[in-house]
């Protein structure tokens, strides 16, 4: 019985955070998508059935917490599992406000960003 490789969406902007998820994901069987705006969100959104979305609070200059907000008001994208990332003080508040599914403090443990995905996918 072979299980479908889960598309996870990383929607960050920090290169150093991007490689290190990018390699977990990899390491744990996941295929990795990433972006760094939302313009590129919505592009992979758009071809790739996504399985669960990581993003960032803030985002080249953009507001994760606009862009959760729009992708859990798109019936298309309402869905999908969103957790918010950051290292914002208040990120509990602000993935709550954004509809996001959960949050995840950076730094973060790289078990507690797999458990994650194993939680809400």
């Amino acid at each position: 019985m072979s299980t479908k490789k889960k598309n996870i969406l990383i929607g960050e902007d920090d290169p150093g955070i991007v490689e290190v998820i990018t390699i977990v994901l990899k390491d744990y069987g996941y295929i990795p998508h990433t972006a760094s705006s939302y313009k590129e969100i919505t592009a992979i959104l758009e071809k790739t059935p996504i399985d669960m979305i990581f993003l960032d609070v803030l985002l080249q200059g953009e507001s994760g917490s606009d862009i959760a907000k729009s992708l859990k008001s798109n019936s298309a994208t309402s869905a999908i599992p969103l957790v918010m990332l950051s290292a914002n003080m208040k990120l509990q508040e602000i993935a709550k406000e954004s509809g996001a599914d959960g949050y995840l403090s950076k730094p973060f443990d790289l078990e507690d960003f797999i458990s994650l995905i194993k939680k809400h996918t």
